[in-house]
């Protein structure tokens, strides 16, 4: 969330400059840079979220399945984390280019496509 309020900063810079085109050239650079560091956690946080879940909860009285069921939850969560990295962004150069209803538009938008795949996982995982 940081990244993007940084990135948000300097949109509003540009925006206010006149400088469209740096917004696209920064846009996309950053998307590149968000996108390169959330995939890769992600994958690693789902393949290996069952060690996760077993060290977070070492010392508790999980049982075998509380432990599955934790690590499912771990793996279903954190595949959304790059698509709510790409709609903070993109609501972010929207609020900077004073796009308001399109914002919100691409916001609701991407929650329910987020919200679509984190079921359909749900549903196709079990």
């Amino acid at each position: 969330i940081q990244f993007a309020s940084v990135v948000a900063i300097r949109f509003n810079e540009n925006y206010s400059q006149g400088k469209l085109q740096d917004i696209n050239i920064n846009f996309q650079k950053y998307v590149k840079i968000l996108l390169f560091i959330l995939i890769p956690i992600s994958i690693i946080i789902y393949l290996f979220s069952r060690e996760i879940a077993s060290i977070l909860f070492f010392k508790s009285a999980l049982s075998e399945q509380s432990l599955v069921n934790i690590s499912l939850f771990i793996s279903i969560s954190i595949i959304a984390t790059p698509f709510i990295g790409l709609s903070y962004i993109g609501t972010k150069i929207l609020m900077a280019l004073r796009r308001v209803k399109e914002g919100v538009v691409f916001q609701i938008g991407m929650t329910l496509l987020n919200g679509f795949l984190v079921s359909a996982g749900v549903y196709f995982y079990n």
